[in-house]
């Protein structure tokens, strides 16, 4: 079965922005160090390891942009896992991806507003549940 995933393109660590680079590199990573000051942190980026590298290929996900005022969330491009790994070093994990050539760092889908189903769009990377979302992300990929 097909899984879903959606993965922010934007790290605190610099350069701060890598949508050029995922896309690019036909690539998607995730920066996700354990060494943090405080258990909240270490947890969350563990759980961010953990969804990440639970990542199958064939499986599905979408770069994603999220703003906090209005809960609105941003698809930017959508590909498919292939299987080519990739992971780097420094706690910096990435895989490789087949892009659909449709991808704008602007968004191909703009502003999805008011997702009110528990998932956390917020975070680095999730999995994807809601099909509206998932019907969406597979017309645009081509599905």
């Amino acid at each position: 079965m097909t899984k879903y995933y959606g993965i922010g393109t934007w790290w605190k660590s610099r350069p701060h922005q890598h949508f050029d680079e995922f896309i690019n590199g036909k690539k998607v990573c995730i920066h996700a160090s354990l060494d943090k000051p405080t258990n909240r942190e270490i947890t969350n980026r563990q759980n961010f390891r953990d969804v990440f590298l639970n990542i199958e290929e064939g499986n599905i996900i979408y770069l994603k942009s999220f703003k906090i005022r209005g809960h609105k969330v941003r698809i930017r491009a959508v590909g498919k896992v292939i299987p080519k790994d990739c992971r780097d070093e420094n706690d910096i994990f990435c895989i490789n991806i087949c892009y659909n050539p449709n991808h704008n760092f602007d968004g191909i889908v703009k502003d999805l507003n008011n997702i009110d189903d528990g998932v956390p769009r917020n975070k680095r990377v999730y999995q994807e549940h809601n099909p509206d979302i998932i019907r969406i992300i597979n017309k645009l990929i081509g599905k």
